[in-house]
């Protein structure tokens, strides 16, 4: 019975706090065109004919090279001009994935507040010191009583 009420007691609650926390990771996908616009090359050039009656290129005026578009390739077969130069607009598709990531802390911190003693708390306090009191008296008396006889 001693030993029950000496193990119960008072105690004061710490304060508790908790953390919580939350990554939110967005993807946003996007579909982007860009246009590269239309490039060419020239080739200016006078023609004649020979001594049998073919046509040929008799002097190259001028030559020019686009960005992306090379130096045209000219060729006179059977009376037939062949120019070979290609190059149209080209439209690159792109797939842009942008990615946002957001940090997100939410914390709690519980504040106890100071409630004052029940009557039964305050009996057991004034019952424990009591009992204090009386063992640490009853100890010493033993010892005095043991060293007399």
């Amino acid at each position: 019975m001693i030993a029950l009420l000496l193990a119960t007691s008072c105690r004061t609650t710490k304060p508790e706090s908790t953390q919580q926390s939350k990554t939110i990771i967005k993807e946003t996908l996007r579909d982007s065109v860009v246009n590269i616009p239309a490039d060419r090359s020239i080739f200016q050039a006078k023609l004649g004919v020979n001594d049998l009656g073919n046509t040929v290129i008799k002097e190259v005026l001028n030559v020019q090279t686009g960005k992306r578009a090379k130096a045209p390739k000219v060729q006179i077969e059977d009376q037939v001009l062949n120019v070979d130069c290609a190059c149209d607009s080209l439209d690159i598709y792109l797939k842009l994935k942008d990615t946002h990531i957001t940090d997100m802390l939410k914390e709690t911190v519980f504040v106890p507040t100071e409630k004052p003693l029940s009557m039964w708390q305050q009996t057991q306090l004034w019952m424990g010191r009591v009992m204090l009191i009386g063992l640490t008296g009853g100890l010493i008396m033993l010892v005095i009583i043991r060293k007399i006889v």
